[in-house]
């Protein structure tokens, strides 16, 4: 069950990926799309799936 919630982060940061390149000319050349296109999705998704998991060890090892 956790881990299909670290699978459901990579998910919808993917998801929130292909909404940024979606992005027109118009809203990308302004302050808000500037700094949105600035973030590296790419990285932060793996980062966040992994602390989910290491979250869930921590909680299974707590169990044992």
């Amino acid at each position: 069950m956790a881990f299909s919630g670290a699978f459901g982060v990579l998910w919808q940061m993917s998801t929130v990926q292909l909404l940024i390149d979606e992005m027109d000319d118009k809203t990308s050349k302004t302050n808000y799309g500037k700094g949105v296109k600035a973030i590296r999705l790419r990285v932060l998704k793996f980062v966040f799936a992994g602390v989910f998991v290491i979250i869930v060890i921590f909680q299974l090892l707590a169990l044992c």
